[in-house]
């Protein structure tokens, strides 16, 4: 099969991989170590997984209320949390698709909730990825990176990027049990 792997730059090509080295050796923990790691495994295939994280439709299955994502280096990855708020503060605004590996990777930046004034100006980024499993389900890793990067840049925001990453030590796995469950049979 041919694969191809596109990237935004060849600097940001190796900070991700770069990143998914450093991801591969932390352990998944809910420890303040500036990488926020988790996985699930979701009963659907991989194909499936990529299409509901990487189309309008997919995501709408399971995150948001509304999108708006284009599968190309440098196109949107934004997701709308609320369609009421004023433009700007709807959700990820402004983040875009870094790098992608169909069916297996994808790279996207990310921005903190409107209530984050200061950090959510500044993209973290996110590194999803994809795993087959003999059953037929998928491994779905979700690696949120950037806050020590963040931290250090920002000496004077340091208390807020704490928060920031709390915050998404909390976010996360609910979107993930999300995505779980909208791809999940339903039986009956």
């Amino acid at each position: 099969m041919n694969r191809q792997m596109t990237m935004l730059g060849a600097g940001l090509g190796c900070i991700l991989l770069a990143a998914l080295a450093i991801s591969q050796t932390t352990p998944t923990t809910q420890e303040a170590t500036g990488v926020i790691d988790l996985q699930t495994v979701v009963p659907a295939n991989a194909d499936r997984v990529w299409q509901a994280w990487t189309t309008r439709a997919g995501l709408n299955e399971f995150f948001g209320e509304d999108c708006r994502v284009e599968l190309a280096v440098g196109g949107p990855f934004e997701i709308y949390m609320s369609m009421a708020a004023p433009e700007g503060q709807r959700g990820s605004e402004g983040c875009t698709i870094l790098s992608y590996l169909p069916n297996e990777m994808l790279s996207f930046s990310w921005n903190a909730p409107p209530k984050f004034a200061y950090a959510r100006g500044r993209h973290t980024w996110i590194v999803l990825q994809l795993t087959p499993l003999d059953d037929g389900g998928t491994r779905v890793r979700l690696v949120h990176l950037g806050f020590d990067e963040m931290r250090a840049a920002h000496p004077d925001h340091v208390a807020e990027w704490n928060d920031v990453e709390t915050y998404f030590r909390r976010a996360w796995p609910r979107v993930l049990d999300s995505l779980r469950r909208a791809l999940t049979p339903k039986t009956g």
